[in-house]
């Protein structure tokens, strides 16, 4: 039962940012190069508000799930759902790091810049923070797909021939 909660949970909280990182690199990579620098600034501002409370918690949430569920599934270390789980927790992990190191200290230069006089070079200065998100995008849903194919590709339990419901009687 534990192990299912926790499986739940993982499986929940690394689809959602999964879904955020991924959402974020097809839908509004493309178009932040397009915007005048102050919007950009703007923009990414009130979007690190959010994310920016929210993402830690899935990153943290999706992580002990991942660990909970690893010590739950321990004594099967050579199955292909502890494999897959730890590659998924794996990916998180990576996830993680590469936000701390890049991501989070761009986002806090960021949100010291002014937006009625944004720097010059302000895309140039975002660039690395757009080539750690795109890995960790890929690392995110390599992750997810991991996780999926964890859930999914459980033996199946075989049916009981004894069970009332299998029998002719």
């Amino acid at each position: 039962m534990l192990l299912n909660i926790a499986r739940f949970f993982q499986l929940l909280l690394v689809g959602l940012y999964t879904g955020l990182l991924f959402g974020d690199r097809i839908g509004v990579t493309p178009i932040r190069p397009k915007l005048p620098a102050a919007a950009f600034v703007l923009f990414q501002q009130e979007l690190h508000l959010r994310f920016g409370k929210l993402m830690p918690v899935l990153l943290v949430g999706s992580f002990l799930a991942g660990v909970i569920s690893l010590v739950l599934l321990r004594r099967n270390y050579q199955s292909r759902d502890f494999i897959f789980t730890t590659i998924a927790t794996l990916c998180t992990v990576f996830v993680v790091i590469l936000t701390r190191l890049i991501n989070v200290p761009i986002n806090e230069t960021l949100m010291t810049w002014q937006v009625s006089s944004p720097p010059e070079n302000v895309m140039q200065l975002w660039a690395p923070w757009e080539g750690s998100h795109t890995i960790r995008t890929v690392i995110a849903v390599f992750g997810f797909a991991s996780l999926a194919y964890a859930n999914t590709a459980r033996p199946r339990r075989q049916p009981n021939p004894r069970s009332p419901a299998l029998s002719a009687e």
